[in-house]
């Protein structure tokens, strides 16, 4: 190996070298685990290959080209497989006053999700401390009321329900955020059966909408590991949004398939093999403004709603070693990919 070889290859950074056409010169050993390509695989093919024809980067090449001056950037979303973020600088290569290639240097940015998880962390230690310090009162009120109810007659027990009624609804909420806030208990599950048992739940709202279920189920699909309770709500998040995203009507498409992914993990190629849910709606797709904010908690456009669900739902699947997809396309519609590990 050359000393140049040795030099670039000890850089934690990933650095890509093109021509004017775009084609790959030079990958370095950052880059080839970073993307999974060995680089005798990738050299001499367009640059679009490596990013999964992704449209973010290709604008950045051409312009360093075109004005002969680097540009840099910071946090920059590129769709490599699980839409990582990176610092970048692209720098044109210079013979004789003109472009005749380029340099990519990523460096790719850690504060998410791992900076989302401690935020997301912080708030349900937050919220899980409210519950239960309002857990005790409001079966207190709870029971003071349905006591009065009694005493009241038939007459005089309207406002009394309204209490009984909202204390319920708060004491579910509590509820919700306590079991939140657990830890996964792991077992062996079938994940058709938890699909299945989200759509039992909302079917009845879904034809009320007029939105057509449409089911794909890959039937070989081994056992995962997860939290029943966990994941189940996960499920029934992402669906809501979908059958949310078509108040007109639409169709709802619920596929499963396997999947084998290369991750980067401790600067090495690791193959996992993963079972994939997919929910896909018609509706009107995600903005481009609010696409990188969707995990983020307390974001929502929604008149109702906590901004909690993908929040809470990326949270779980995390906690699984799981990873969650989006992709969306305006007035086409959302599609969320739900990786989780298969049972071992």
């Amino acid at each position: 190996m050359s000393f140049f070889e040795s030099l670039v290859n000890s850089i934690e950074e990933t650095i890509i070298a093109v021509d004017r056409k775009n084609k790959v010169k030079y990958i370095n050993k950052t880059g080839e685990e970073l993307f999974g390509f060995h680089s005798g695989s990738v050299v001499g093919k367009h640059l679009a290959l490596i990013f999964n024809n992704d449209n973010t980067i290709m604008p950045l090449v051409k312009k360093a080209m075109k004005e002969v001056r680097p540009i840099s950037g910071n946090k920059a979303l590129f769709k490599i497989r699980d839409n990582m973020r990176f610092d970048f600088t692209v720098s044109p290569l210079i013979d004789k006053g003109k472009a005749e290639g380029a340099v990519i240097l990523l460096r790719q940015t850690h504060d998410m999700p791992g900076k989302v998880d401690e935020q997301f962390d912080s708030i349900m230690y937050l919220l899980s401390s409210v519950a239960h310090e309002i857990k005790n009162p409001l079966g207190g009120i709870r029971g003071g009321a349905q006591l009065l109810k009694k005493k009241a007659g038939c007459n005089d027990s309207r406002h009394l329900d309204i209490i009984i009624k909202e204390t319920e609804r708060l004491d579910n909420v509590v509820k919700n955020y306590l079991f939140i806030g657990r830890k996964p208990v792991f077992n062996r599950l079938n994940i058709h059966e938890l699909i299945e048992e989200a759509v039992n739940l909302l079917e009845p709202h879904l034809k009320l909408r007029k939105i057509t279920l449409i089911r794909a189920y890959d039937p070989s699909l081994p056992l995962i590991r997860g939290d029943e309770g966990k994941l189940l709500q996960v499920f029934i998040n992402i669906m809501k949004n979908a059958k949310e995203a078509m108040p007109s009507g639409g169709s709802l498409t619920i596929k499963t398939r396997p999947a084998f992914e290369y991750m980067v993990e401790k600067k090495k190629k690791v193959k996992r093999r993963y079972s994939v849910v997919s929910v896909q709606d018609t509706g009107a797709g995600i903005a481009d403004e609010d696409y990188e904010k969707v995990f983020m908690p307390f974001f929502t456009r929604k008149k109702e709603g906590s901004g909690l669900g993908l929040a809470i739902s990326g949270k779980i699947i995390r906690d699984h070693n799981g990873m969650i997809k989006i992709k969306t396309k305006q007035k086409k519609g959302t599609s969320v990919n739900i990786y989780l590990p298969f049972a071992d």
